[in-house]
C-alpha cells in the first residue's frame, strides 16, 4: 500500500471481477510495476459525503471532493468496458470525473482488459467505422447515478457552471483523444516488417484527421508511405494510393507544393497499378487545380495524366 498514483473511474454497477481484468489489462499493456502502481477506486455519494460530515468527518461535498482527488493524484484510469461505448459515460458521477480529468489537465488512460483490447486492435484493422463511431454519445443530462439526487446535483452544478453541451463535448474530446493514441500505440508494436502491409496505419491517419489532428495525421501517413515504398517499392498501387492519401491531406493542410509534388510522382510511375488508382490520382491533381495561383504549374501535370488515362 502506497500514495494513490492513479484515480480509477470506473461505474459501480461494473462487477468487480470485470474492473480487477480491466486494471490488471492496464498494468500489463503500459509495463507498469505493481509495487509502485496504486489505485484510487472510489465510490462515492452526496448523502455519503453528508453523514461523514454530520458524524464528525470531513464535510467537504461529494462534488468538491472529486476534483481535488483527480488534482491531487494527477492521473485518471477509465475502465472503458465494452469499448466501443462505454457503460461508463451514461453514468453521471463517470462524466464528472472525467470533465474534471479535463479541466484539471491531468493524464487520462483506458483500462481495457485483454479480450477488449484485442477486440479495439481487430476492429482498427477490419472495422473502421466502429472504431470512428466510438466511444458513443455523451449526454450529461440523461445520465443517471444509484441514487437520483446525485444525478441531479451533478446535472444542476453543470448546468450553473459550463453548460450540458460544453461540458458533453469536453468529455468527448477526451475520450477520442485517447482512443486515438491507444490507435498510434497498436501500430506502434506492429513488426516493422507488417506496417506497410497492414491496413491499421491508414485508419489511424484517417483517424487522425477526422478528430481534428491534422499534423499527426500527416506524420502517421508519411510513415505508411515510407514502409510501404520500402516493402513494395515506388510502382507498386499500394504505394501509389499511400502517395495520393498523403496528398489529398497535405491538400487540405495548405501543403500545396507537396501535395502536387506527390501526385505528380504517382503519376508519372512507370507501373501505374490498376486504372482505379491512377483516376484517384486524377481527382487528386484536379482538386489542387481548383486552388488560385496553382494552376499554371499543375495544368501540365494533368495533361500528361489525362493521356495516361486513355483506354
Amino acid at each position: 500500500v502506497g500514495p494513490a498514483t492513479m484515480y480509477v473511474s470506473w461505474p459501480v454497477s461494473m462487477a468487480l471481477d470485470a474492473l480487477y481484468g480491466s486494471l490488471t489489462g492496464f498494468l500489463q499493456q503500459h509495463g507498469l510495476d505493481t509495487s509502485t502502481t496504486f489505485f484510487w477506486v472510489h465510490d462515492c455519494s452526496i448523502r455519503h459525503a453528508e453523514e461523514q460530515g454530520a458524524n464528525g468527518g470531513s464535510a467537504i461535498s461529494a462534488l468538491e471532493r472529486v476534483p481535488s482527488l483527480i488534482r491531487a493524484i494527477g492521473h485518471t484510469v477509465f475502465t472503458a468496458t465494452p469499448w466501443m461505448a462505454p457503460d461508463g459515460l451514461s453514468r453521471s458521477w463517470v462524466l464528472w470525473e472525467l470533465y474534471h480529468t479535463h479541466a484539471a489537465s491531468a493524464r487520462f488512460h483506458l483500462a481495457l482488459d485483454a479480450a477488449q483490447a484485442a477486440a479495439f486492435k481487430r476492429a482498427l484493422g477490419d472495422n473502421y467505422g466502429a472504431v470512428v463511431a466510438a466511444p458513443g454519445g455523451v449526454n450529461v443530462s440523461d445520465s443517471t447515478a444509484c441514487a437520483e439526487e446525485d444525478a441531479q446535483a451533478v446535472l444542476a452544478h453543470v448546468k450553473v457552471g459550463i453548460g450540458c453541451d460544453a461540458f458533453n463535448e469536453r468529455v468527448r474530446s477526451l475520450m477520442w483523444t485517447e482512443y486515438a493514441q491507444r490507435a498510434v500505440r497498436v501500430i506502434e508494436k506492429l513488426p516493422a516488417g507488417q506496417r506497410g502491409a497492414s491496413s491499421h496505419m491508414d485508419n489511424v491517419g484517417r483517424l487522425m484527421y477526422e478528430r481534428g489532428d491534422c499534423e499527426q495525421a500527416v506524420t502517421v501517413l508519411r510513415r505508411v508511405l515510407e514502409a510501404r515504398r520500402q516493402l513494395y517499392g515506388p510502382t507498386n498501387s499500394s504505394t501509389l494510393i499511400s502517395m495520393v492519401n498523403l496528398s489529398s491531406l497535405l491538400q487540405a493542410r495548405g501543403d500545396l507544393e507537396e501535395a502536387q509534388m506527390l501526385v505528380t510522382e504517382a503519376l508519372v510511375s512507370r507501373n501505374r497499378g490498376t486504372l482505379l488508382d491512377t483516376i484517384s490520382a486524377v481527382r487528386s491533381l484536379e482538386a489542387l487545380l481548383r486552388n488560385d495561383g496553382h494552376l499554371d504549374q499543375a495544368r501540365c501535370s494533368l495533361r500528361t495524366l489525362h493521356a495516361r488515362t486513355r483506354l
